[in-house]
């Protein structure tokens, strides 16, 4: 439900913001039918995604934990992402070397070409970001959340971009026969059977893992500080209420 509500105010932000920029209402896609239109707002795009990167770092070490600050930093996170999709689309319609290989956004191949150049961004970013935090002390909380956060922002840009390509190819597959919505129905029904057991085994699986390692770890941490092993505090006090 909050992610719902994230993922389409982010979206009417941006889109807001790139209506304001060109003078002109993107679809209901976000894409625009003129190239001048498209190249027009890069640069504001991509100051808004660092804004919004901005905003999401200091909602996150400001606020109070609360159904309100999760909005708010996964608003901004994915504001954060929708921002430099378009930016960066925008400057490949403009790249005259993707265009004299009739290499576009408007094309799969340029579709595949843009999520890749995301993604390996995005990657060397996190990389880069995660290193680091591997460095800082354990009491550097602030800046634990903070590398967090904008580490979920690279992450959600990832996955817009290859929903993105995705979306392009079900559009040119299902254009190819007399009934594209009803193509259209089935290929996302195979995409669904094709990627939720993947992410069921894989991605959910080791989420999983590593919530209840760090609820271990938290624990075993918590009963050092109180000069005991994890779990004797509770057995002393059972002894205690027996031996009175």
């Amino acid at each position: 439900e909050d992610d719902i509500i994230c993922l389409a105010v982010s979206f009417m932000m941006v889109q807001s913001m790139r209506f304001t920029i060109t003078g002109t209402l993107p679809s209901k896609l976000g894409l625009y039918h003129k190239q001048e239109t498209e190249t027009a707002q890069t640069e504001g795009l991509y100051v808004m995604g660092v804004l919004s990167a901005v905003m999401m770092v200091v909602a996150a070490m400001g606020m109070s934990r609360s159904r309100v600050k999760n909005l708010v930093v996964g608003t901004f996170s994915m504001g954060f992402a929708w921002a430099f999709l378009f930016a960066t689309r925008s400057l490949f319609d403009s790249w005259s070397f993707l265009q004299s290989r009739k290499i576009s956004p408007l094309t799969i191949e340029g579709r595949i070409v843009l999520a890749m150049t995301l993604s390996l961004f995005a990657c060397m970013i996190i990389v880069i970001l995660d290193r680091f935090e591997d460095n800082l002390h354990d009491d550097a909380d602030d800046i634990h959340k903070a590398l967090k956060n904008i580490i979920t922002g690279l992450s959600i840009l990832i996955g817009f971009t290859w929903e993105h390509t995705f979306d392009g190819c079900v559009e040119a597959i299902s254009s190819l026969f007399s009934d594209p919505l009803a193509i259209k129905l089935f290929l996302t029904f195979l995409i669904v059977l094709i990627v939720v057991p993947a992410w069921r085994k894989y991605i959910l699986a080791k989420v999983v893992h590593l919530e209840k390692a760090r609820r271990e770890q938290k624990e075993a941490m918590d009963g050092d500080s109180t000069g005991r092993p994890d779990g004797s505090s509770s057995e002393e006090e059972s002894s205690t209420k027996l031996l009175c």
